[in-house]
C-alpha cells in the first residue's frame, strides 16, 4: 500500500489481533494486540504487515463525512 493521507480527518487504529506496522513522516512504528496508533489529519501514512501472521485492526476515522 502506498502512503496516503486523510484531508480533514484524524485516524485511530486499534490492533485487535497480532502485530501491525505503520509508517508515517517520522518513521516506522509497531503496535501489538491491545495497542493503538493515532494518525493526525493530513499526515502521510500507511499500514503494513512485516510478520507471517495476519493482523486485525479496527480503524476509526473522525469526523465522518
Amino acid at each position: 500500500m502506498d502512503m496516503h493521507k486523510h484531508d480533514g480527518a484524524d485516524e485511530f487504529i486499534y490492533v485487535l489481533k497480532g502485530r501491525a506496522s505503520f509508517e508515517d513522516e517520522q518513521g516506522i512504528k509497531h503496535a501489538d494486540e491491545g495497542e493503538a496508533v493515532f494518525i493526525a489529519r493530513n499526515v502521510l501514512h500507511k499500514a503494513f504487515n512485516e510478520n507471517a501472521e495476519d493482523y486485525w485492526c479496527l480503524y476509526i476515522v473522525s469526523p465522518l463525512k
